[in-house]
């Protein structure tokens, strides 16, 4: 099961919206924190075109 199977299940059928946000929330943190480093990592060289948004 993926994790947007599981928020998706939290938020229509078991009616647990407090879970179902946090589910969410975390996730968005996490896809931040790996452009973050992708950025970092990836911003070294000029030439290959920049940053990733």
């Amino acid at each position: 099961m993926l994790i947007g199977d599981v928020i998706e299940t939290q938020f229509q059928s078991a009616n647990n919206y407090n879970l179902g946000a946090a589910l969410s929330f975390v996730l968005m943190i996490l896809i931040l924190i790996c452009l973050a480093v992708m950025n970092y990592f990836g911003a070294d060289d000029e030439n290959e075109g920049g940053v990733i948004i």
